[in-house]
């Protein structure tokens, strides 16, 4: 009986835990009416022309059918790996890509995300949606998607770690690493679900609206460092050189005026998950320490 009881009390924090980051209750959270409001300011939706939604990652439909739910829509698109996902207006169009590797899907969801930003006007307010995954579901790559997925699938079986893998990501994209904002003259709010330890903005589904503070040379070092420079297909080794030599932009970085209407907020991260746990044990009577919010290691 005394080990039920525990079992069950585990499973009550398990549930609190994602219950405090649960897509679509974390957006709804930030709006009052049509206002985004956070600490540092707040940004009122009814003042744009039109608000379109794009989001990537596997949280999107939850967080699309949030801001749905909260105002008026002209349109979107929102790029997510489950099949059975539904979003109860029929402005938004949802598009299944490939996780953990990019696939067609990724790549023809992407297309279609740029083409609508690029039809936006400055009086108008993109919503980007980002979560875990976005990544490898938001995908326009400067090789043969044959070769980005042979190069991530020795990345990933090298355990190389999540900013490592992003920081090459970033810079074998044309979205990635910031470059997403050169494609819309609208004011870019972007709203982020964490899935990465400190919840760096540059790293979560490869930082698409966020300055990057890597460069091509670290890209080639990661590759060196884990033996895998001359492994890799010879297009990717020729983009990460031709960037080094300054042939190919670098992504974008902190001071670049492009940044200006561009607008990135955290939402929800793993100690908002950590303190849902923790108020529910509380509430079940333990006596509760947070220990920490940033442990990793090999799962």
């Amino acid at each position: 009986r005394v080990l039920q009881k525990k079992r069950k009390d585990i499973l009550d924090m398990l549930s609190a835990a994602v219950d405090a980051v649960q897509p679509s209750k974390v957006v709804k959270d930030v709006f009052r009416g049509s206002q985004l409001v956070f600490a540092s300011e707040s940004i009122d939706l009814a003042s744009f022309d039109n608000v379109y939604i794009v989001g990537f990652g596997k949280a999107s439909v939850g967080m699309a059918q949030a801001v749905c739910d909260a105002v008026t829509i002209t349109k979107g698109i929102v790029i997510t790996n489950n099949p059975s996902a539904t979003i109860r207006n029929h402005l938004v169009e949802v598009i299944i890509g490939g996780h953990p590797l990019p696939n067609e899907g990724s790549i023809r969801g992407t297309e279609k995300i740029l083409d609508l930003l690029g039809n936006c006007s400055e009086n108008d307010c993109v919503v980007v949606l980002i979560s875990g995954g976005g990544s490898s579901l938001f995908c326009k790559p400067r090789v043969s998607l044959n070769d980005l997925q042979k190069t991530f699938d020795l990345l990933l079986r090298n355990g190389v770690s999540i900013e490592e893998l992003n920081t090459i990501r970033k810079h074998l994209s044309f979205v990635k690493g910031g470059q997403l904002v050169q494609y819309t003259k609208a004011v870019i709010v972007t709203l982020i679900l964490s899935d990465v330890v400190h919840n760096p903005v540059s790293s979560i589904a490869s930082g698409p609206t966020s300055p990057d503070p890597s460069t091509f040379s670290d890209a080639r070092q990661i590759f060196k460092q884990y033996q895998l420079w001359t492994n890799i297909p010879l297009t990717v080794r020729t983009i990460i050189t031709e960037g080094i030599a300054g042939r190919i932009s670098e992504t974008f970085k902190e001071n670049n005026p492009v940044f200006k209407n561009v607008f990135n907020f955290i939402i929800a991260t793993n100690e908002h998950a950590c303190q849902g746990a923790m108020d529910k044990a509380k509430e079940l009577g333990y006596n509760t320490t947070l220990m920490a919010t940033s442990i990793t290691g090999e799962a």
